[in-house]
């Protein structure tokens, strides 16, 4: 039973002509300290999300709506994840 799970994901995968591949390597995304729960095939999204709060937050600029679109981008990849 354990051993056609990950066959019916790979046959998923093929019927949709869909192959995912993380956007890093695993030692990408501990290189850049990229939080577990965030080490997915959005996690280039989440670090540009990230990077610009962190930049717009340090200017005081955080709730000017600056980040709007690198959130929003991150969102959509989460939700069509």
């Amino acid at each position: 039973m354990g051993l056609s799970q990950p066959l019916d994901i790979f046959l998923l995968l093929i019927v949709y002509n869909y192959i995912l591949e993380l956007p890093m390597t695993h030692e990408e995304m501990v290189d850049a300290a990229i939080p577990i729960k965030h080490r997915n095939y959005c996690a280039d999204k989440w670090m540009k999300w990230a990077r610009c709060v962190r930049e717009e937050n340090f200017m005081g600029k955080t709730f000017l709506g600056h980040c709007d679109h690198p959130k929003h981008v991150y969102e959509d990849c989460m939700y069509d994840e």
